[in-house]
């Protein structure tokens, strides 16, 4: 096999056409440089998810009101009773926390705006609040 007649035939068939020579070399770098773009910022969100987690710390517990499974499929605490303040004495008793330092609650609600103004809330809207 020839190399040297490969060669030449293709520099003929790219010098013959070089309006989509181009347009195919330019769809290539655009493809390649999209690729590159989309791995940087998972890599980046990646990392600052990572950073998040550990700036928690390593002795950050999260304790929810029973989390429900139907069929396989977690819905979360929807439904489910909340905890109360002898629940929490109780975790704190029966668990060796070195510390327990905050305790905080959580709730929705829904709110109807028809005689509040409220500017950007939808006459019927469902909000949580969260506090310590």
């Amino acid at each position: 096999m020839d190399y040297l007649a490969l060669l030449r035939s293709a520099l003929v068939a790219l010098l013959r056409n070089k309006m989509r020579s181009s347009l195919t070399v330019m769809g290539i770098t655009i493809g390649i440089a999209a690729v590159i773009c989309v791995v940087a910022i998972g890599k980046a969100g990646q990392s600052r998810v990572e950073q998040q987690m550990n700036n928690l710390g390593d002795n950050f517990v999260w304790i929810e009101a029973g989390g429900r499974a139907v069929n396989g499929v977690r819905t979360g605490t929807h439904g489910s009773p909340s905890l109360s303040m002898a629940d929490a004495a109780a975790i704190k008793n029966q668990i060796a926390f070195p510390q327990m330092s905050m305790i905080t609650s959580r709730s929705s609600m829904q709110i109807k705006t028809g005689l509040l103004p409220i500017a950007a809330c939808h006459p019927n809207s469902s909000t949580s609040s969260a506090g310590a």
